[in-house]
């Protein structure tokens, strides 16, 4: 009966050692770069070491509110190593938990996270978006389960990794982000989209009402001019490294009466890799009390999505 009460007693330990070993997996900060991109409705992993990249699709994009990434709150958990068993939502209370490294606590409007028994002051508050999705801001969230968190402006990226390691590169995530890398001739305004990247900028909604959408026959000539396509990429001015590519297709004319074409700008940066940024160039043809001479007025580029100048 001792030998089996031992045994039994034995048995009982290996059972809650491995409990626990499994449970301190399960809340472990994983082991991976995590890549968030605004309105973009994909979202990347990479286990630090790996050079496979993993995607995943979402039901809302990330977006900017108050200079704060706002990312869904079962996507953010599941990306930082939370499966859905430990998110949960209290309708009442208008809050959401979630179990990982710590236990975080966010109610809607409310710019207090409880972090364990501490108590962290956000400047931004989670939201609610149609059709009902709660909205966390990235950065505290994936900070508060122990992540470092970074933000790329230029390409408009949330990225975050264990904070116990140096920040992880980018090359493969980047290039899965960007898989094709328009190519053409360096410096010019000329270079043609890849048919992909043209279908993706058209289906874009417009930021406001056009008097002539794309592929309305009336944008392609005004009054002198045979081909405002050609003669608005005549007048823009690229800045040294930059070069622009394009299509005739996405020519519009905007609600104000000024020719605007999307496309992608790139720059080479002085590592020698390219960004890239998908913008909208737009001028006037015409005159005007600002410029007494018939033509092109300068050319402004600016962000597709936003709306925001860029040069």
């Amino acid at each position: 009966m001792n030998k089996f009460k031992l045994i039994a007693f034995a048995v009982m330990l290996i059972f809650i050692a491995t409990g626990n070993a499994i449970a301190d997996e399960t809340i472990a900060t994983p082991n991976k770069l995590i890549v968030f991109k605004i309105d973009h409705n994909t979202y990347y992993t990479q286990e630090i070491g790996s050079t496979e990249v993993n995607t995943v699709q979402m039901d809302t994009e990330p977006f900017i509110k108050d200079s704060r990434t706002f990312v869904p709150v079962r996507f953010l958990g599941n990306a930082l190593g939370i499966d859905n068993d430990n998110i949960t939502w209290d309708n009442t209370a208008r809050k959401a938990t979630l179990q990982g490294k710590n236990k975080l606590e966010l109610t809607i409007g409310n710019k207090t996270m409880q972090k364990d028994t501490q108590k962290i002051t956000m400047d931004v508050a989670p939201l609610i978006v149609d059709p009902g999705r709660t909205m966390l801001p990235a950065r505290y969230v994936a900070e508060g389960l122990g992540f470092k968190v970074d933000w790329d402006a230029e390409k408009r990226l949330v990225i975050a990794w264990p904070e116990d390691q140096p920040k992880p590169d980018m090359e493969d995530v980047l290039k899965k982000i960007n898989p094709q890398t328009q190519i053409g001739e360096q410096g010019s305004k000329y270079n043609q989209l890849s048919a992909d990247k043209i279908a993706e900028l058209k289906a874009l909604p417009y930021l406001s009402e056009p008097d002539y959408e794309m592929g309305d026959p009336v944008v392609y000539k005004a009054l002198d001019c045979p081909d405002t396509y050609k003669g608005l990429l005549d007048k823009m001015e690229l800045k040294p490294g930059q070069s622009f590519y394009s299509s005739r297709e996405l020519l519009y004319i905007n609600g104000l009466g000024s020719h605007a074409v999307r496309g992608v700008l790139q720059t080479i940066n002085p590592d020698g890799s390219f960004t890239e940024r998908d913008v909208e160039a737009k001028a006037f043809y015409g005159g005007s009390s600002r410029q007494k001479e018939w033509g092109w007025h300068p050319v402004y580029l600016f962000d597709v999505r936003t709306g925001e100048g860029i040069q």
